[in-house]
């Protein structure tokens, strides 16, 4: 994005700003993020890419119910962005070559490496809050989201199996054994999976859209994933991120964080018997999405084979998280 684009962006939503500094954000890959500063203080132009790796072509529905459902949370005060409002009294305005974008506050802080006992049950508490509180929430519009993770899952092991391979493989014979494990698993509990509280999510709570400040939790971003499903959906995806990686990953070294993280959303909202249930269900889901989607790449990135392989690493050692629910 040009600094003329930004000084057009800026100039609707303030008078006659003077810009300082203007930089692309590491956060983001479906959108561009650029962090400017000036007279008018420190904010975030959020500008909406063209598509969405589930969505496709960008809906303005879609950027209208994002912003409602952040704006329902800044008001509630849960630690997010302030969302300007431009000139023109809207939340988000298009630039001249279509792009459409926000302006919205900088939250301060460092993206977390690696998550203390206090750092987890502060997360767990804000998402146990949040899905609490959106039952007094409903998007403006229709989110052109395709499914749950359940089905999301569900198209990716439809993808893997419709390939036929040249030869066998570790990976390739691990998913398998997995898949076929999974699928009796959702037979055995249709069910309860019918029975699953279903409300307004982040679908994105994950290291790299939140901030923390010395220990403490500063903010979240990116909603660009928020969409009506399971509650549960968001404990796995935000456990599970980036699980080959200990380091990065909530889910922690040895998986001991997966009982702070439980007991610390149980104390806030306590999960229903179905959902104690399919837990361990959605562990596998989440964690065969991510796998299956490295192995798809494989053929043009073979790098992700060491992801594949430290991923399979972790879920031997961590097996119990997958074939019952921590408690």
């Amino acid at each position: 994005m040009s600094d003329e684009l930004i000084q057009v962006a800026l100039d609707n939503y303030f008078d006659s700003p003077h810009i300082f500094s203007a930089k692309v954000m590491a956060q983001g890959k479906e959108n561009t993020s650029i962090l400017a500063e000036g007279d008018f203080g420190k904010v975030v132009v959020r500008v909406w890419g063209a598509t969405h790796a589930y969505m496709g072509a960008r809906q303005a529905g879609d950027i209208m119910s994002e912003l409602a459902f952040m704006q329902f949370c800044y008001e509630r005060q849960f630690p997010i962005p302030k969302i300007y409002t431009s000139k023109q009294n809207r939340t988000f305005e298009t630039l001249p070559d279509g792009a459409q974008y926000a302006v919205m506050g900088y939250v301060e802080g460092e993206t977390p490496t690696k998550f203390t006992t206090a750092m987890t049950h502060e997360v767990a508490t804000l998402m146990a809050s949040l899905h609490k509180a959106v039952a007094d929430f409903s998007f403006p519009h229709k989110r052109s989201w395709p499914g749950t993770l359940i089905e999301m899952t569900n198209d990716r092991i439809q993808q893997f199996e419709a390939v036929v391979f040249d030869q066998a493989d570790a990976p390739q014979e691990f998913l398998k054994r997995l898949i076929a494990r999974y699928k009796k698993q959702l037979e055995e509990h249709e069910a309860d999976l019918a029975a699953l509280p279903i409300g307004v999510i982040h679908g994105d709570i994950m290291r790299e859209n939140i901030k923390f400040k010395d220990g403490k939790f500063e903010g979240m971003f990116d909603f660009d994933d928020c969409r009506e499903s399971y509650f549960l959906e968001d404990i796995p995806k935000t456990l599970l991120f980036e699980f080959e990686n200990p380091e990065h990953c909530l889910f922690g070294e040895d998986g001991k964080n997966v009982a702070v993280f439980l007991d610390a959303y149980r104390s806030v909202r306590p999960l229903s018997e179905s959902e104690e249930t399919m837990l361990p269900i959605f562990f596998t889901a989440r964690f065969m999405y991510q796998v299956i989607g490295y192995y798809a790449k494989l053929a043009k990135d073979k790098s992700y084979l060491n992801k594949i392989l430290q991923s399979m690493d972790r879920y031997e050692q961590c097996k119990n998280f997958f074939e019952k629910a921590a408690a």
